[in-house]
């Protein structure tokens, strides 16, 4: 697969990182009376692990499941996104530099989505200091690149 052809499929990729994280950022889970002495770390960890959430996820992976996959993981209060994206034929390399030039278009796309998680954090559980970090892949492994949002 030539260069050309891997830069025209990117744009749809990007369109459908966009929405995959725009699709899993509600985590209106978290409400419950069982969180409220539990520490920030528990909070996230049982936001992550709802099974409203856990929905959205398979559902995002469902729904793009021959461009990308996505999966949710936390570090301390820092959610991590990480998204894989399919190489439909190219090589991680030519995914790579196709998608270089075009990856702060991509963070500021995704902004409002990661400011939304965050405020959904501290407003239906009460965690402040939350991060949201997405981590972009080839299929193989490769990192893309990676972005840390905050308020």
């Amino acid at each position: 697969m030539g260069t050309t052809k891997v830069k025209v499929a990117l744009p749809k990729a990007v369109i459908a990182l966009v929405m995959a994280v725009a699709s899993v950022a509600g985590l209106s889970a978290c409400t419950s009376p069982s969180l409220w002495f539990k520490s920030d770390d528990q909070k996230i960890e049982t936001i992550l692990n709802s099974k409203s959430v856990k929905d959205k996820l398979a559902s995002t992976n469902k729904r793009f499941q021959n461009r990308i996959s996505v999966s949710l993981s936390h570090e301390g209060k820092t959610i991590i996104y990480t998204l894989k994206l399919k190489n439909q034929g190219a090589t991680d390399e030519q995914i790579k530099e196709a998608l270089e030039p075009q990856l702060s278009t991509l963070w500021d796309s995704m902004q409002s989505s990661a400011t939304e998680v965050i405020d959904e954090c501290h407003k239906t559980a009460g965690v402040n200091g939350v991060k949201v970090r997405i981590d972009l892949f080839a299929e193989h492994g490769l990192k893309i690149g990676s972005k840390t949002y905050d308020r």
